[in-house]
């Protein structure tokens, strides 16, 4: 059974890496340069792969934590990934 707390998680660790995408992109169409070669890969291919990866791979691991929940280092990277992506979140509002 999975508590209002753990699915609120999840979801703003879902959310926080659909909004990294979208701004991703936004700062690539303004002259920004993506680091990650993979990522760059994907974008080259085109945006619409690029988010399916995203959306894809976080949607992986957020349901291996949940499975996961009851175990401490689940519950820790669940707070580690969200800490990551809110200092994300300010990198990409620096940038605007």
């Amino acid at each position: 059974m999975y508590l209002a707390g753990d699915v609120i998680l999840a979801a703003l660790i879902f959310g926080l890496n659909v909004l990294d995408a979208g701004l991703t992109l936004h700062h690539l169409a303004h002259g920004a340069v993506e680091l990650n070669p993979l990522m760059d890969r994907l974008i080259q291919w085109g945006p619409i792969w690029f988010l399916l990866e995203k959306i894809f791979v976080i949607a992986l691991c957020i349901g291996a934590l949940l499975i996961h929940k009851t175990f401490r280092i689940a519950r820790r990277a669940a707070l580690v990934l969200l800490a990551v992506y809110g200092l994300l979140m300010v990198q990409h509002m620096v940038l605007l």
